[in-house]
């Protein structure tokens, strides 16, 4: 369970290197023809002459190498131009740009400390470019579980964790039974069982049953190719009961993929490209997932809508129903009011009706004791009258 680190050199594209290979190439025939000029000079000079001519070469060449050795000028790149320098140094900074992997960038090229007299041929050294992609197992068999359940769109009910034990549970067999000494899960084993996977499995899979054995077949060719071992046993590779269904299916990958299963081995930008696009398919996996939390985000606020909505129209409801309540209440107490009054206007009804008893009574009263004193007046004079008789 470790990390790959992919590193995809460039092509490096030298122009020239030597006297061979110039930076602006000519055409076969005139080059013959300048070697043939240059030869015919050659046998014409005089032989005191050449003596001269080396004497002089030299004679420079010490005046430079002290001119040189008290002051360097670096060489300054200008537009349209190249920066010159021997083959040899051009091999040993190739060589330590090589050495040095992990940086990116630019090859630093050494500046020459004493001029060259043939310098007038430039020859380009373009610097290698590097790609680096770096991912763990784990990642790697998460990419591969996202891509295999995106691509097996009818499977509704595949999930990432099932593709990852299917893979675990056939290593695991295979250490247990003695077939192997150390896991095969690793980021190149990842990478190359994608490159199957990648073209042996389509969207039109049904069932889950034909996904698991296209899976296995496309794992055993990677067990097969990369593994350690010579042989590996099908037992652990097979979920269906005829073999000669695995065989076929075998064999169909095999003639289909062979070159890229050759070429991934051989050319590190394809299996860089094959590894990154791989990395990517958990990317993209994450960017589903995104749009699936953001849209499930989404419908959450359109039901806290609403929610809202609902609340906002039940407490407008429940509004309505106290107003109501309300008037109901003012109602009642309307009539409550009103009976009251009623009730208070029959209290004085009743109240004067029996004032009028009383004053009725009383009137009789009056009437009767005015009668009893009238009678006791007449009495009284008739009682008179009867002591005056006897006096009499």
């Amino acid at each position: 369970m470790g990390t790959a680190l992919s590193l995809s050199p460039g092509s490096r594209k030298v122009a020239a290197r030597g006297p061979e290979k110039l930076a602006l190439q000519r055409p076969p025939e005139t080059r013959e023809g300048e070697e043939e000029q240059d030869e015919k000079k050659k046998k014409k000079r005089h032989p005191v002459l050449l003596h001269a001519l080396s004497w002089k070469k030299r004679l420079v060449a010490a005046r430079a190498k002290r001119k040189g050795g008290k002051k360097v000028k670096p060489v300054v790149s200008e537009p349209g131009h190249v920066q010159q320098e021997r083959p040899d140094q051009a091999i040993d900074s190739r060589h330590r740009a090589l050495k040095v992997g992990h940086k990116h960038g630019p090859i630093p090229v050494p500046v020459p400390t004493v001029p060259e007299q043939n310098q007038g041929r430039p020859y380009l050294i373009i610097s290698p470019r590097r790609v680096v992609v770096q991912a763990s197992t784990g990642e790697l068999l998460r990419c591969l579980s996202d891509f295999l359940c995106r691509r097996c769109v009818k499977l509704k009910e595949l999930s990432s964790n099932q593709i990852v034990l299917w893979f675990r549970n056939v290593d695991r067999a295979l250490l247990v039974q003695g077939w192997q000494d150390q896991c095969f899960i690793s980021p190149a084993s990842l990478v190359f069982v994608y490159l199957l996977c990648r073209e042996a499995v389509d969207e039109d899979m049904s069932s889950e049953q034909e996904l698991h054995a296209t899976f296995l077949t496309c794992l055993y060719l990677a067990y097969s190719y990369l593994g350690n071992e010579i042989s590996y046993p099908l037992k652990p590779f097979l979920v269906e009961s005829s073999r000669d269904a695995f065989w076929e299916r075998a064999l169909e990958l095999i003639d289909w993929l062979s070159a890229d299963m050759l070429r991934i081995n051989a050319d590190p930008h394809f299996f860089t490209e094959v590894f990154q696009d791989l990395k990517n398919q958990g990317g993209s996996r994450e960017k589903e997932r995104e749009k699936e939390r953001e849209k499930e985000r989404e419908k959450q606020r359109e039901r806290e809508k609403e929610r809202e909505k609902e609340r906002e129209n039940e407490e407008e409801r429940q509004k309505k129903r106290e107003k109501e309540n309300e008037e109901e209440r003012q109602k009642e107490k309307e009539r409550e009011r009103e009976k009251e009054k009623k009730e208070r206007e029959r209290e004085k009804e009743k109240e004067k009706e029996r004032e009028n008893k009383k004053e009725k009574e009383g009137e009789k009263q009056e009437k009767k004791r005015e009668d009893d004193s009238q009678k006791m007046e007449e009495k009284e004079k008739d009682g008179g009258n009867r002591m005056d008789d006897l006096d009499r």
